[in-house]
């Protein structure tokens, strides 16, 4: 049974991949004749396949090593770098950004350096965000929540160098907390909201050591930070596991709260218009991932802010409107969808929106979407949308 596993995922796999050279196709061909070869041989006593064990992520290397040969220049984890510049805060025009979003991603992998790995359905990542470093090395940095409070090595922020291609340090977060979940970066600020009554605060101006700078005593399955008046906004979606809540909370720039407001789906029949995909996730019908994205078309143009929800089956990003917030007059906003851009789904088994989500504000003009896998291993992959 496990053989035939292993050769219906590579004829998946195959059926997804496009090499762009003939000498790449005879490789494959070969690989899959021995492969069915093996096979055959295995059943009738003959021989087995080599002992790459039940993770697919070290089957699955052997195939990787083809496609990052495709083109001596271009290796797949190799994503060309990002180009910042200082109005990398907001968009300029959300819809085109999205229109023109390629639905196809690119692969990055990197190396868990000495990281714990993850245990299939033990422990898992939860979310994924990304900052750029302009004035400390001007490097990338990818920031990793991973989650199971029975184990001294998680509740754990993970952060990835993106040259090296590696994990250079782990934070350790609060096991007295459960669930780290899905995470954004505004600015140098990093957002962490936990499955208990607090969401976490800390600086990446350093990004291989954050600092830690305030919390709020309420809870989130996912946390989403821009600027608003001058103050943070924060938004967290779901409260005491109803998933039809979402707090959003104004602080200052020490990230104290200056005042919340509570939006229910399920209240004013004005502010109905929230339909979450409901099937992504069997009966449950709830995100883990999300991204709060400001829009000003210019400096005297009036803001608008969006929330990015993100699911799977279909793999997609659920485009939100928020209008009317108000936290003079305690209003809360008018949630309406706009739309549903649906994007290539990852072919790793266990990857994709599902697993952790998240968005990266290249500069007005440019957006990047990112999904991960289940868990840590020696090499984890990262899928990249631009």
């Amino acid at each position: 049974m496990k053989m035939f596993k292993k050769f219906f995922a590579f004829l998946l796999l195959l059926r997804q991949t496009n090499f762009r050279q003939q000498i790449n196709k005879i490789l494959v061909i070969v690989f899959l004749l021995t492969l069915v070869t093996q096979t055959a041989n295995a059943q009738a006593g003959e021989a087995e396949f080599p002992d790459w064990g039940d993770d697919e992520n070290y089957w699955i290397e052997e195939l990787q090593a083809l496609q990052d040969s495709e083109d001596s220049d271009t290796n797949s984890h190799l994503i060309p770098p990002l180009v910042v510049d200082d109005t990398h805060n907001y968009v300029s025009s959300l819809g085109t950004l999205l229109y023109f979003l390629s639905p196809d991603y690119k692969l990055y992998r990197f190396d868990r350096n000495g990281a714990k790995t993850c245990d299939l359905y033990s422990h898992h990542i939860q979310g994924v965000a990304y900052y750029k470093d302009i004035s400390y090395n001007n490097r990338g940095y990818y920031f990793i929540t991973r989650s199971r409070k029975d184990k001294p090595y998680n509740e754990q922020l993970l952060i990835v160098d993106e040259y090296q291609r590696k994990v250079v340090n782990t934070l350790k977060l609060d096991d007295a907390l459960s669930h780290p979940g899905g995470i954004q970066i505004y600015d140098t600020i990093l957002v962490v909201p936990f499955n208990a009554d607090s969401t976490k605060f800390y600086s990446v101006k350093n990004p291989t050591n954050p600092r830690y700078i305030n919390s709020i005593p309420y809870m989130g399955q996912c946390a989403g930070i821009t600027e608003y008046e001058g103050n943070y906004l924060v938004a967290l979606y779901g409260s005491d596991y109803n998933r039809n809540i979402i707090r959003f909370v104004l602080l200052d720039n020490s990230l104290k709260k200056i005042k919340d407001i509570i939006w229910n789906a399920q209240a004013p029949a004005d502010r109905s218009n929230w339909t979450p995909y409901k099937t992504w996730q069997g009966t449950d019908t709830h995100y883990e991932n999300m991204s709060l994205i400001k829009e000003q078309a210019s400096c005297s143009a009036t803001p608008k802010y969006y929330l990015l929800m993100y699911h799977n089956d279909p793999e997609a990003i659920d485009v939100y409107s928020l209008n009317g917030l108000d936290f003079n007059n305690a209003n809360p906003p008018d949630i309406q969808m706009v739309t549903r851009v649906s994007v290539r789904k990852p072919w790793l088994l266990s990857s994709g929106f599902r697993i952790g989500g998240g968005m990266y504000i290249e500069n007005s003009w440019n957006i990047r979407f990112f999904s991960t896998e289940k868990g840590i291993a020696n090499k984890t992959y990262i899928n990249i949308y631009y």
